[in-house]
């Protein structure tokens, strides 16, 4: 719970500051690693107004967990190793889960790896999720053109 709070928090301040920080106020989302993931998705779940992002990226988490979609959740995208156990379940899970409630998700699920992928090189197709993530920001319209 605190994480969420901390999340929102740091929402509401970033839109509070868009002007002098030159940030659009209706392009603010989150982006979480791990248990990061999970933040993410708890900030969206909980949907308190003005404190809820407009996009989430969630790397190799959350782990399986219920998730009740609020009307205006916003577009998903998650990136996560095929062999991270439990935790490639409930990635697929959640993007199941968006799309069951018609919002816009896409799901990338990385062979022969588990977690902890971020930016180091591999020699592996996973090394291109940041390529993937750039493309669906630009799909969305999140980034200045």
């Amino acid at each position: 719970r605190m994480g969420v709070a901390d999340a929102q928090q740091a929402l509401l301040l970033v839109r509070k500051n868009a002007q002098q920080w030159r940030v659009d106020p209706k392009r603010v989302g989150i982006m979480g690693f791990s248990a990061g993931g999970g933040v993410s998705v708890g900030t969206v779940v909980a949907n308190a107004p003005g404190a809820s992002p407009d996009f989430i990226i969630s790397v190799y988490g959350p782990s399986l967990q219920d998730v009740i979609l609020p009307a205006n959740a916003p577009p998903l995208f998650v990136a996560v190793g095929s062999n991270h156990f439990n935790v490639t379940n409930g990635c697929i899970a959640l993007f199941a889960e968006w799309k069951k409630a018609g919002k816009p998700a896409e799901l990338h699920v990385y062979d022969q790896v588990t977690a902890g992928f971020s930016l180091q090189k591999r020699g592996l197709p996973v090394d291109a999720w940041p390529d993937r993530l750039l493309d669906w920001m630009q799909l969305h319209k999140l980034l200045n053109p």
